[in-house]
């Protein structure tokens, strides 16, 4: 197995689905008034001249659906009226047309409601049929478009989640929730200079400080300063935006002072993040905290973010408490492969192996060449005796694009793969080859767990040339290990040695 570490993090954008993004408050107005003119319009003039031209129930509930996407409810008043009054208008939006014509503010959700709501679930293909079918009738929705990418990378479809995003940016290439999800599509797909040119090519970009904030992520991420950070800290130091909407560019900008040793700075910055936080904001202050020493409000409340109280409870040995909050990180992100990560890792530390792998699997699927996922994969399967799966997921590295670490956690695995095919001399061949390998690269750590599983194994099956020797030096090697380590290190070699004995308690 291979630790999942937590050594990096930025503040890139969370992709959710539209209705999620409304519940986070990520797509907030700016100004609490909606004041159209300090929102750009997209591609709404161009909407209301097809509707002028051919007027229509469909045409309308596209205009509609774009001006509350945008933010530009005023100049669709007209059309708000039509709408009330024509035949055959769906329920949900004549609701919205009698609300904008009444001078309210509709709940943009409802809108553009699928039958998937930002979870996994067990049959997203119910979801991407639904959101084609709303497709047919609005054709030119970005925010459908931008829901159906996000379904599509879930399920591995990377094609048509690329077709589908870019269609999304083509219709609406200056709206938050739309540039937001591009660059967090391409972020995911590794390319990086087109996840920075969804900021960079949008006209929001200087006034919108949810997109400044992704700006400055994605730049850091490319290892290229942001040309917009000087901008960034005027905003805040003006105070152009209320807190919330300024929370994730404040932990951006935490983020680059701790990498600069500007500790003082960045808990500053944590402290403006952390008034009136986003969920994003409130898992970077906890990751700044554990991994940059910088130290947070006494006030600051790590269960505002799934992901912030996983790391958490994790961190205490709280395993049951972590993974529990990893599981709900990892239906908020479910494209995501740091919540399948640590939820597995948590699984196997506790000897849950079913669980382990009913929650590495979907991240696997939309995860292919993660390494670790895939890695950490095959040591669940194996350890449920499932080597013959466990074979074909060590098949899928590619071993020419590994590490020196990630060559000894792999052989580790194949030697438990072997063991675990019945196949022991090879095992034993290819946990020593790791032992080896891990010794050259000067590693203790993995040298350790390498040496704790050869003996979990030897002991499982009851034999080898000193099954005694390798017990007693995997007991003093998984003593010394930093909790909680060292604690779930223990359990699996006792429960091994109990498998061993034939004791039934072990199973």
């Amino acid at each position: 197995m291979h630790e999942f570490n937590d050594l990096d993090r930025k503040v890139v954008p969370r992709w959710r689905s539209f209705g999620a993004a409304v519940r986070f408050g990520e797509v907030r107005s700016l100004s609490p008034t909606l004041d159209e003119s300090s929102i750009p319009a997209s591609n709404l003039d161009e909407l209301l001249e097809d509707w002028r031209r051919v007027p229509g129930v469909t045409v309308a509930s596209e205009v509609l659906a774009a001006a509350i996407a945008l933010g530009h409810i005023g100049q669709v008043r007209d059309v708000a009226q039509f709408l009330c009054s024509a035949e055959g208008v769906p329920a949900s939006v004549g609701a919205l047309a009698e609300q904008c014509v009444a001078g309210g503010i509709p709940d943009r959700s409802r809108l553009f409601e699928t039958h998937y709501d930002g979870s996994v679930v067990d049959d997203i293909s119910a979801g991407i049929g639904q959101a084609r079918r709303s497709l047919r009738q609005s054709p030119i929705n970005p925010v459908l478009w931008t829901n159906l990418a996000l379904m599509y990378t879930i399920r591995g479809h990377r094609t048509k989640a690329a077709r589908a995003i870019q269609v999304a940016l083509q219709l609406a290439p200056n709206n938050r929730f739309v540039v937001r999800a591009a660059a967090r599509f391409y972020l995911h797909i590794k390319d990086l200079d087109r996840a920075h040119a969804c900021f960079t090519s949008s006209s929001s970009l200087r006034g919108d400080p949810w997109l400044l904030s992704g700006e400055i992520a994605v730049a850091s991420i490319k290892g290229r300063p942001s040309r917009h950070i000087k901008r960034a800290k005027r905003s805040l130091d003006q105070e152009q935006h209320s807190p919330f909407h300024a929370s994730e560019l404040c932990a951006s900008l935490a983020t680059l002072e701790a990498w600069s040793g500007r500790q003082r700075k960045a808990r500053g910055y944590c402290e403006q993040a952390l008034a009136d936080p986003a969920e994003n904001s409130v898992a970077q202050a906890a990751w700044l905290e554990r991994n940059a020493n910088v130290r947070l409000p006494r006030q600051f409340d790590a269960d505002q973010s799934t992901e912030a109280r996983a790391w958490a409870a994790a961190r205490l040995g709280e395993w049951t408490t972590a993974l529990e909050s990893a599981r709900n990180w990892q239906e908020e992100q479910p494209f995501s492969s740091r919540p399948a990560l640590l939820g597995g890792n948590l699984a196997l530390n506790l000897g849950d192996y079913e669980q382990a792998e009913r929650i590495m699997v979907p991240s696997a699927v939309c995860n292919p060449s993660d390494f670790t996922l895939v890695n950490n994969l095959a040591f669940a399967l194996a350890l449920q005796d499932k080597a013959d799966v466990a074979q074909q997921r060590l098949d899928s590295v590619d071993w020419a694009s590994t590490t020196v670490n990630q060559q000894i956690c792999l052989t580790a695995t194949q030697g438990l793969v072997l063991y675990r095919g019945g196949q022991a001399e090879m095992g034993r061949t290819r946990y020593e080859e790791a032992i080896r390998l891990a010794q050259k690269a000067r590693s203790p750590e993995l040298e350790a767990n390498a040496k704790v599983h050869l003996a979990a194994e030897e002991a499982r099956i009851g034999r080898g040339p000193d099954v005694d020797g390798l017990i007693d030096e995997a007991r003093g090697l998984a003593e010394a290990m930093p909790a909680p380590f060292s604690e779930t290190r223990r359990a699996h070699l006792e429960r091994c040695i109990a498998l061993g004995r034939g004791d039934d308690a072990a199973t």
